[in-house]
């Protein structure tokens, strides 16, 4: 999918963590990427350690709404279970994306697959964390048989043992398989997981970004106290000067 036949631009923060922290990034897109194809934000997190930041919940629906309200900017958040589906659903989020941890569990895939049947015509999904393509097959094969017509496939790097400067290897080779398979999938490049370092976000972007077809990213007004993933968010200087050309380019 490529929206009036430009590359797609989804960014926003990993965690939605106050009203205002959404405002001031909201302001920064409207500055430097008006046409921004969804405003992004997690408000459940699938955290590792329970005692890490789960996320604000369904208080994260009214920012959200009041996002789309006040700047127009179309909604992005991750779904993991049933009632999480539902709940976006209810809540007028218009894009729904389902995470690396999540599209490994065949039980949860298709679940949420039975929940969205024939209720919506795009999905977004990240790759599973291990190069397994399997199954990433079998995620996506679940959710075109709920009647799915689109996949936005993000690619947000592999796991890997191997030492790296990068946080996750990008595996463009499985991609693109993917890709020539199912005719329904888009690919965005997530330069954010790839690099987990703000630092690697401009270079990832410029190098992989003529491989897929839009970008997904995490930015945050003050990365350093960000309650999530605060070493791969960049800040408000940075994605004016990698993104503020963004529609000009392609």
């Amino acid at each position: 999918m490529k929206i009036n036949n430009q590359k797609i631009l989804i960014a926003g923060p990993c965690s939605a963590e106050s009203l205002k922290q959404l405002i001031t990034l909201a302001e920064c897109f409207q500055k430097v990427t008006p046409s921004l194809d969804y405003f992004r934000a997690g408000i459940w997190k699938p955290r590792t350690k329970p005692n890490c930041f789960q996320g604000i919940g369904n208080e994260g629906f009214k920012w959200l709404n009041q996002i789309k309200n006040d700047f127009g900017f179309k909604t992005a958040t991750e779904v993991g279970t049933k009632a999480h589906v539902q709940q976006a659903l209810q809540n007028n989020i218009d894009l729904l994306w389902i995470g690396a941890k999540t599209i490994t569990d065949p039980f949860a895939i298709q679940s949420i697959a039975d929940t969205i049947q024939n209720q919506i015509n795009t999905i977004a999904i990240k790759n599973p964390i291990y190069p397994d393509i399997q199954i990433f097959q079998g995620a996506i094969e679940r959710l075109l048989e709920a009647n799915v017509k689109e996949i936005l496939v993000v690619h947000r790097g592999f796991f890997t043992e191997k030492s790296m400067a990068l946080r996750f290897e990008p595996r463009w080779d499985i991609i693109n398989k993917i890709k020539e398979q199912y005719k329904e999938v888009t690919i965005l490049l997530d330069p954010s997981h790839i690099s987990g370092d703000n630092k690697l976000v401009k270079e990832i972007y410029e190098t992989n970004m003529y491989l897929a077809e839009g970008v997904m990213v995490e930015v945050h007004p003050n990365p350093l106290n960000a309650l999530s993933d605060k070493n791969q968010q960049i800040d408000l200087e940075q994605y004016q000067n990698i993104f503020s050309n963004f529609y000009k380019n392609i």
